[in-house]
């Protein structure tokens, strides 16, 4: 699995991951874009078990890596 990236761009920094379905996180300093990015992961995260309202497809495309894709990710 790939590793997320930090980029600085004219606004700011900007930290994503396309592994994990192009999740970002943005901020004017790079903490503030990794924090931003993991409050994204968070809020976008849902076990496998639990049905996501409204669509057949989680957020990001995140249920099809659930639990694993956080595990490698922290690795």
């Amino acid at each position: 699995m790939p590793a997320p990236t930090v980029r600085l761009t004219p606004d700011g920094y900007v930290v994503s991951c396309e592994s994990l379905g192009g999740i970002e996180g943005h901020g004017p300093t790079e903490t503030a874009a990794w924090t931003d990015f993991w409050q994204a992961l968070h809020t976008a995260w849902r076990p496998s078990h639990e049905p996501v309202q409204g669509s057949e497809e989680p957020p990001h495309g995140l249920l099809a890596h659930g639990r694993t894709a956080l595990r490698r990710l922290r690795d």
